[in-house]
């Protein structure tokens, strides 16, 4: 079979049991699809073994490939199975605790001992620090220099790979953190660094500071993956551009999914709802629920009127996440 090369477009979802592929060949202009069980330890593993069995078994060469679409649920096992690296979270002094008194909504209203959400950052790794921005982004309280030498110092004693830091009115006026930032990536430039003005510049302690927690936790095991994979990519010869898929449907390359890997939570099931709308579409069926029953999560999407709903907040384990992402 002949054909010019970069004419295949491979899209990847790896679940917590099988790595499911699906293969566009413009050569000839059809789809096939290739199953191969996901490697858990390392899925890169598997992704490849899958690419290089679907190659021999519809003969493409790997060179070919153009384009890879990978959906993962990697970071939604993470927070799953509270598989996380150790981290601290930087607040301002006074507010170390908006993790723990969260909202005062009672989920379950007629529970005898009602469960709370587990705080993914333990009381000694939350540290306030001598500053404040008021609610119109005006400085109360200056961050100096003591404050962030006392800090690194305190920072440098602990065995931690990441550190969220979300500030008071933060999204008003980002000086603060990015000051903070900067001084930790020169004197600490091991740690993995979120920010919540970056990841969520909007008002409501609670879910910015929980979003940029999860983002924080979630860049090693993201960062990790993505490493190996590119590696494996240059072993391989694999020179096909790499898209991640976003919990809104949406994509971003390897760099942006690093750095801000709280837009993967939903990334598996997004594309399960978005091929549930390719179904209704198909079959001309305005109104249909999607299924998507995995190893570790059941992931439930609606299609009405043609449409599928992108929120502003969602959730995952009883942990509010304030990114766009599709309804699931």
């Amino acid at each position: 079979m002949t054909g010019p090369a970069g004419a295949i477009r491979v899209g990847v979802d790896i679940g917590g049991t099988f790595t499911d592929l699906q293969i566009y060949d413009g050569r000839v202009g059809r789809t096939v699809s290739h199953k191969t069980p996901t490697t858990p330890d390392d899925p890169s593993i598997g992704l490849v073994q899958g690419l290089k069995d679907a190659g021999q078994r519809f003969a493409f060469a790997l060179a070919d490939i153009s384009h890879i679409l990978h959906g993962t649920t990697i970071a939604t096992n993470a927070v799953l199975q509270r598989k996380f690296p150790k981290g601290a979270l930087i607040t301002t002094r006074g507010f170390e605790d908006v993790l723990e008194i969260g909202r005062h909504a009672r989920r379950d209203i007629y529970s005898v001992k009602p469960q709370r959400p587990d705080v993914l950052i333990p009381r000694n790794m939350r540290v306030g620090i001598a500053e404040r921005m008021r609610a119109n982004g005006t400085v109360e309280t200056a961050l100096n220099a003591a404050a962030l030498d006392d800090l690194v110092a305190t920072l440098g004693q602990q065995d931690i790979a990441t550190v969220a830091v979300a500030l008071l009115n933060a999204y008003v006026n980002p000086t603060h953190e990015q000051a903070i930032a900067a001084r930790l990536a020169r004197d600490l430039p091991a740690l993995a660094v979120s920010i919540s003005s970056d990841v969520s510049p909007e008002i409501r302690e609670y879910e910015r500071s929980n979003t940029t927690v999860l983002n924080a936790l979630l860049m090693p095991v993201v960062k990790r993956y993505l490493d190996r994979l590119a590696a494996r990519f240059r072993e391989e010869n694999i020179a096909a551009r790499l898209l991640i898929v976003q919990s809104n449907g949406g994509v971003v390359s390897p760099a942006t999914a690093a750095r801000e890997p709280v837009r993967l939570l939903l990334s598996g099931p997004s594309g399960g709802a978005l091929g549930a709308r390719a179904i209704a579409r198909t079959l001309r069926i305005p109104d249909l629920v999607g299924v998507d029953m995995g190893g570790t999560s059941f992931d439930v999407s609606v299609v009405r009127d043609d449409r599928i709903e992108i929120i502003t907040q969602g959730e995952i384990d009883q942990l509010p996440v304030r990114v766009p992402m599709i309804e699931i």
